[in-house]
């Protein structure tokens, strides 16, 4: 079809169908793939951003545009206030004696939810993009929020990619589950919130990481989980857990370093699972290089990964309003040079003020 470009923007209502189908790469509770329950999920970001009230969060869609003018979604992801419906994380918190107590992260967080990117769409820079852009939105917007802070949680690596089980799950919380003879109540009672039948701990992970509700979730945790892990307890490779992410989650820590830089670093609190959580102050995000004036060339040698944007307006008028195209263009000095078609699919002009950030 030709020349394309990807915009990043909120979500609308007719993005649902685009969105349901993107979000099935993932497997997560927390990107549906009915229809239902996406519509649900589009409302909530429309009316958070209203302006009406705090917002809460703020989901953005990527849009695929070529030149004949056909379109479609390809990819999405959230930017969340942690604790927004009152259930803040449960969390495993380091001791100085090497112990780990269980408390609730209610700092003033804003949250990268996963990003889902179409399976025809992998491997194309979709999820750096959709980092990125959430990465602006956080830097400028995170006082509409009244929030401070950006946190990212990755999963560990995994004994099976499938069922995500981990050595912390396995050799820590399992185990000390079983000697507290809750591993059984546990199990009924994921089953009982799911309605997924639960015959083994695989299983049981499977359901917690994938099915279960953050509220039934937090419940469970405050009903069976110990308050309080001795430090005898935890092996040398459980504790390496905490520092590391899976295969599938790689790619996505190593964008959010470079996005963030040195300004992101691993947080010592990680979930049940033992994921690392990855966190900076939203302050410290990325702007992007300008404002500078565009130029528009008939052709350009150059192929240089950038999302272009024009200076963000402030308050919930220029959050709305957001979008940041990815274009392949040259830099030249301070000057962002894009091809004329590229121009037009993207609606800029020549001399147009714009921002720059390379991906």
């Amino acid at each position: 079809m030709g020349l394309s470009i990807i915009s990043i923007r909120p979500v609308q209502e007719d993005d649902a169908q685009g969105m349901a189908e993107s979000n099935k790469s993932l497997n997560s509770p927390h990107a549906p793939t009915s229809l239902e329950a996406v519509r649900k999920i589009i409302a909530a970001s429309q009316s958070s951003i209203s302006g009406h009230r705090t917002p809460t969060q703020v989901n953005v869609v990527a849009q695929e545009k070529w030149e004949t003018g056909e379109r479609r979604i390809i990819g999405g992801g959230a930017v969340v206030k942690m604790g927004s419906d009152g259930e803040y994380p449960i969390l495993w918190r380091p001791n100085s004696d090497g112990s780990l107590s269980r408390f609730r992260y209610t700092d003033p967080t804003l949250e990268f939810g996963g990003v889902s990117v179409a399976e025809d769409a992998m491997k194309r820079g979709i999820g750096k993009t959709i980092s990125a852009a959430r990465a602006l939105i956080a830097k400028k917007y995170a006082s509409l929020f009244n929030a401070e802070h950006i946190l990212s949680d990755f999963l560990p690596p995994l004994d099976n990619s499938d069922t995500k089980v981990n050595i912390f799950w396995d050799d820590l919380i399992v185990k000390l589950l079983r000697e507290n003879g809750t591993l059984g109540q546990v199990m009924a009672y994921c089953q009982e919130k799911t309605g997924i039948h639960i015959e083994d701990t695989t299983t049981l992970s499977a359901v917690i990481g994938n099915t279960m509700s953050d509220t039934d979730r937090n419940a469970m945790v405050d009903r069976f989980f110990p308050e309080t892990i001795p430090a005898e307890r935890i092996s040398p490779a459980v504790r390496r857990i905490t520092q590391n992410v899976n295969g599938p989650t790689e790619a996505a820590r190593a964008n959010l370093l470079k996005i963030y830089g040195d300004a992101f670093k691993i947080m010592g609190i990680f979930p049940i699972n033992g994921g690392p959580n990855y966190a900076a102050r939203a302050e410290l995000g990325p702007t992007g290089e300008g404002p500078t004036p565009l130029q528009i060339q008939d052709e350009i040698e150059g192929k240089i990964k950038m999302l272009l944007f024009k200076p963000l307006d402030d308050g919930f008028e220029g959050l709305r309003n957001f979008q940041a195209t990815m274009v392949n263009g040259d830099i030249n000095g301070d000057h962002a040079i894009i091809s004329k078609i590229t121009a037009q699919m993207a609606g800029f002009a020549q001399g147009d003020e714009v921002m720059r950030l390379r991906l």
